[in-house]
């Protein structure tokens, strides 16, 4: 099962999906794309209420507050067949609040 929820970021609304307690799914602002990959996953989605989802989102936003090893503890993979690792992806879209 993949749990689901938003996010909003200093960079956009961010759309989460968890799974066994982890982070596999991270889509900024595009809330199409992200159900069509959680529809490749073909696993039950559900909205995120577990302990674990509310550690994630903690998580994310102590990661936006600059604790950039937040993360960490928290990344998977949803499926063999549709790798995403959230983490490369939130990295490369880092938050820099001394910038314009």
């Amino acid at each position: 099962m993949i749990e689901t929820t938003t996010l909003d970021s200093p960079l956009g609304r961010l759309h989460v999906g968890v799974r066994d307690g982890r982070l596999c799914l991270l889509e900024l602002t595009d809330a199409a794309r992200f159900r069509r990959r959680l529809a490749r996953s073909d696993e039950p989605i559900e909205p995120a209420r577990s302990p674990a989802a509310e550690r994630i989102l903690a998580a994310l936003r102590a990661y936006f507050a600059g604790e950039l090893n937040a993360l960490d503890a928290f990344t998977s993979t949803c499926s063999t067949a549709h790798r995403f690792n959230a983490v490369s992806g939130a990295r490369s879209a880092r938050f820099h609040p001394e910038r314009p």
